[in-house]
């Protein structure tokens, strides 16, 4: 059964391993050595200690990471919403480059095992599904480096305001 830990539980694991063997750095490989000596221990049920079943987590993930990388570029021109006199005017419309994942995983089927769809900038569900997703990163970006960005007197506000236009635009989820 796999255990989620809140922050405030990470804190102290990591500073409970760093005190018992007097190291200043968590390296996984030593963690996860030290760990192995520790069936008591917290941490020790949420790690998958059957190798042949981690070997096909950890392949999965390396799959999921295959896939997460993939892009489709596509080329477009902005349509001008008024009438042009191309009599008076020379008018050069110039082609915009964007990218998109090529396949997206929606948030909410991952609890089930999830799988990856082909985005479809023409399918208005795969374009909200990457407007959450876009949103959910955005934030947790924020959240992470907020606090370095304000002490370095970068502001940030543009970035929340993206963060919340894209989940304005995103899917509902039954998740939050």
């Amino acid at each position: 059964m796999k255990k989620r830990f809140s922050k405030k539980d990470r804190q102290e694991i990591i500073n409970d391993y760093l005190n018992k063997t007097g190291r200043n750095i968590i390296v996984p490989a030593e963690f996860r050595q030290w760990l192995s000596t520790q069936p008591d221990h917290p941490m020790y049920k949420v790690l998958e200690w059957d190798e042949e079943k981690a070997a096909i987590k950890y392949q999965l993930q390396q799959i999921r990471q295959f896939f997460s990388g993939c892009r489709i570029t596509v080329q477009y021109r902005d349509i001008p919403s008024e009438t042009i006199d191309y009599s008076k005017a020379v008018v050069v419309e110039e082609t915009k480059v964007i990218k998109f994942p090529s396949y997206i995983s929606p948030i909410d089927n991952r609890a089930q095992g999830g799988g990856y769809q082909k985005f479809d900038l023409d399918n208005p569900e795969t374009v909200k599904e990457l407007c959450r997703q876009a949103s959910r990163e955005l934030n947790s970006w924020l959240k992470r480096y907020e606090g370095i960005c304000t002490v370095k007197g970068i502001d940030i506000d543009s970035l929340k305001e993206v963060s919340s236009l894209l989940e304005e635009e995103s899917v509902s989820t039954k998740a939050n």
